[in-house]
C-alpha cells in the first residue's frame, strides 16, 4: 500500500505544481484544484484496498521472502553438509541433505494449500522457520563438536607417567562431545520428523479453518519452545 500511496501523492503533487505553474491561479482556485487532487489519492487508495490489489502485493511480497529466505538457508546447510561429510559425521550429514531437499518442498506446499491466506501462511511460515534454524544450529553445533573431536584425538598423548590425568581428561572430553553429538542429531531426528509430519498434514488439508491445522500450528510451536529450551541447557 505504500507504493501505491507514494506514487499517487507524487502525481497528485505534479499536477498541483503544474497547474499552479501553468495557470497562476488565484489562491481559491489551487485549493479547490488540490482538494480534487487529494480525493484523487484517496479513491485511489481505497480501489486499491477494496479490489484486494493490496492483498495480492502482501501475498507476493511474502512469497518472495520466503524464497530468498529458503534460498539462503539451502546455501548454509548445503556449506555446513560439506563440513559434515569432512569430519565423517555421516548421521549429521545425511539429515543436512534432508533439510535441504525439505526446504524448497515445504514452502512450495505451504504456498499451495495456505497461499491464499496470507496471515495463516505467514504463522506457518515463522514457525517453521524457527524449527528449520533450530536445525541448522544443531548442525552448526555438531560440527563444532566434530572439530573438537578430531583435534582432541590428534593431540598424541603417552600413556604412562605423568601424563596419565592430561589422558583421562582428554579421554572424559571426547565422551563428552561424542555424547553431544549423539543428542544433538536425536534432536535433530525429531524436529525434521515433525517438519515432515506437518508437511503431510498440510498437504491434505481441505479447510483452512480446520481444527486440524490449527492444532499443527500449535505442535510446531511447542516443538520450538522444546527445542529451545534444549539447546539452552
Amino acid at each position: 500500500m505504500g507504493r501505491v500511496l507514494w506514487m499517487s501523492s507524487s502525481g497528485a503533487l505534479l499536477c498541483i505544481g503544474a497547474f499552479w505553474l501553468w495557470f497562476a491561479p488565484q489562491m481559491l482556485a489551487l485549493a479547490l484544484y488540490s482538494g480534487l487532487a487529494v480525493l484523487s489519492v484517496l479513491i485511489a487508495v481505497v480501489f486499491y484496498l477494496l479490489a484486494g490489489y493490496a492483498k495480492q502485493d502482501a501475498h507476493a511480497a511474502l512469497i518472495g521472502h520466503e524464497i530468498a529466505k529458503e534460498q539462503r538457508l539451502y546455501a548454509e546447510v548445503e556449506s555446513i553438509a560439506d563440513q559434515l561429510v569432512d569430519l565423517t559425521q555421516s548421521e549429521a550429514a545425511k539429515q543436512a541433505s534432508r533439510l535441504m531437499g525439505m526446504l524448497a518442498d515445504y514452502r512450495q506446499v505451504i504456498e499451495q494449500k495456505l497461499g491464499d491466506t496470507t496471515i495463516t501462511m505467514a504463522s506457518y511460515s515463522q514457525e517453521t522457520g524457527r524449527v528449520f534454524k533450530l536445525v541448522i544450529t544443531n548442525l552448526n553445533d555438531i560440527v563444532a563438536a566434530a572439530r573438537s573431536v578430531r583435534t582432541t584425538k590428534g593431540d598424541a598423548l603417552p600413556s604412562d607417567g605423568p601424563e596419565n590425568a592430561a589422558l583421562l581428561q582428554r579421554h572424559a572430553l571426547l565422551t563428552q562431545q561424542e555424547a553431544r553429538i549423539g543428542a544433538l542429531v536425536e534432536q535433530n531426528r525429531e524436529l525434521l520428523t515433525a517438519l515432515n509430519v506437518t508437511t503431510v498434514e498440510v498437504a491434505n488439508i481441505k479447510d483452512i479453518d480446520s481444527f486440524e491445522l490449527k492444532e499443527s500450528l500449535n505442535r510446531l510451536r511447542e516443538l520450538g519452545a522444546r527445542a529451545q529450551a534444549f539447546s539452552k541447557d
